[in-house]
């Protein structure tokens, strides 16, 4: 057994994601179960694993402030959204949060965003 290194987790059908607390021998991650660890298999066959840099865990959360940010993905600049909170992780990283189709959303390091300041920034 290989003690895990990082934040990896597993993603499960039907089921709560998982942290990788080890791995196999055999590189195989080890999930917690209900008696100790178990292969991540014996949960679900189709699992998938979320790297790192896929997962954000966070530590705290300040107010948005009236920011807003323009997100860009797949080289297309979205519309600009309002910031309701700055998410803090785990690595000290600064992360927009903001709605999507009526559901919160960080943007993750796959999508950039181009911050805007609120409206009569600096002397608001």
């Amino acid at each position: 057994m290989i003690p895990a290194r990082g934040n990896y987790t597993v993603r499960l059908a039907g089921m709560d994601d998982k942290q990788v607390e080890a791995w196999d021998d055999d590189g195989n991650p080890l999930v917690v179960g209900r008696r100790g660890l178990v292969p991540a298999s014996s949960l679900d066959e189709n699992y998938d694993i979320a790297e790192p840099s896929e997962v954000r865990t966070g530590v705290a959360a300040l107010p948005g402030g009236g920011w807003r940010v323009k997100p860009w993905r797949d080289g297309e600049q979205r519309r600009e959204r309002p910031v309701f909170a700055w998410l803090v992780d785990e690595s000290g990283w600064i992360w927009p949060a903001t709605m999507e189709d009526d559901a919160a959303h960080a943007w993750v390091s796959e999508t950039r965003a181009n911050p805007l300041p609120p409206e009569n920034w600096p002397h608001g």
